[in-house]
């Protein structure tokens, strides 16, 4: 009698166990929402409808940019593939980085870089024209 019980436990335990492990796989995020969202930019007809469309599309609004009709959003790469369908949509653009290219130090007066610049081609042009030092002889 003791046998059957101590099997009738350890069988019970076992179901729970997988019935467990089987819940936590189903309950697991699906892949869909694991998938890295990206910056873009949304160009459509009005900013409205750019707004509306993002959202229909799981995308995150992150800024209005009324002036070129866009928004700012989050997006999957599946997302955005879709976006690029809708008809009213002009353009989905990866929003990246810019770097100037120039040397500009924060409050650096443009006046005071172009009188530097034309001092230093000044003293090249000196340095090109000047004459070497005369020879003495005796």
């Amino acid at each position: 009698m003791k046998k059957q019980r101590f099997t009738y436990i350890l069988k019970t335990m076992m179901a729970l166990a997988i019935l467990g492990v089987l819940v936590s796989l189903i309950g697991e995020t699906p892949v869909s929402a694991t998938q890295k969202q990206q910056s873009y930019i949304i160009q459509a007809t009005t900013t409205d409808t750019a707004a509306q469309l993002v959202e229909k599309h799981g995308g995150t609004i992150t800024s209005r940019l009324d002036i070129i009709r866009s928004v700012g959003a989050l997006l999957t790469d599946q997302a955005a593939a879709r976006l690029r369908l809708e008809k009213e949509i002009v353009a989905v653009v990866p929003n990246g980085t810019i770097q100037s290219s120039d040397d500009d130090k924060p409050g650096e007066d443009d006046k005071e870089k172009k009188k530097d610049s034309k001092d230093s081609n000044v003293e090249e042009k000196n340095k090109e024209k000047a004459l070497p030092p005369p020879t003495i002889r005796t």
